[in-house]
């Protein structure tokens, strides 16, 4: 976990004030289709691990991060504006972090769905604690690559496919999200 976050750690010593966390993500959700986006709201953790175990860095940050808003609304209000404006479809959801790297077994698929995740991955969660352990505020934006709900078969090539189609206009999303945060900081 370490290795995996010490970017974040790095980025925000540089003085980045903000993360975007983004990813692939199997919908548990009947309504999230392959290649929408979907605005993290919230996420589950149910790695084995998290980033924040081991001797305590007080410099890092506290010791026990507040994790009640993980993702920052005001970024998010940000996204859903930009989503609107650009005709884009912006899902929102929780996100369930899990270990991998297999995909899910329908079980699995409903248990997650039943603790109140819309989708999965096997990323994100870990950088997210150490994002807001360090005080950056956090966009998560995730695509959906794959679809639980609707039973299909899953490869690792189709969901390359699916986040490849999903692009654009993640690229267009995440511009114009950008674009209002530096001039909303501008006028402040």
């Amino acid at each position: 976990m370490w290795g995996i976050t010490f970017a974040v750690r790095v980025l925000a010593k540089l003085g980045v004030k903000i993360l975007v966390v983004s990813g692939a993500c199997g919908s548990l959700r009947e309504n999230f289709k392959q290649g929408e986006l979907v605005l993290l709201t919230d996420h589950l953790n149910l790695m084995p691990a998290n980033p924040l175990i081991g001797p305590h860095v007080a410099e890092m940050g506290p010791r026990f991060v507040d994790m009640s808003e993980s993702y920052d609304r005001p970024l998010a209000d940000k996204a859903k504006e930009a989503a609107k404006a650009n005709k884009i479809t912006l899902k929102t959801g929780v996100y369930a972090a899990v270990a991998g790297p297999n995909y899910e077994t329908g079980a699995e698929t409903a248990m997650l769905k039943n603790l109140g995740a819309d989708v999965v991955g096997m990323s994100i969660v870990p950088e997210v604690i150490v994002a807001r352990q360090m005080g950056l505020k956090v966009l998560g934006i995730t695509v959906v690559s794959n679809e639980h709900a609707a039973h299909k078969e899953i490869s690792h090539k189709k969901v390359l496919q699916n986040v490849g189609q999903s692009t654009g206009n993640f690229a267009k999303l995440l511009q114009a999200v950008l674009e209002k945060e530096i001039n909303d900081c501008a006028n402040d």
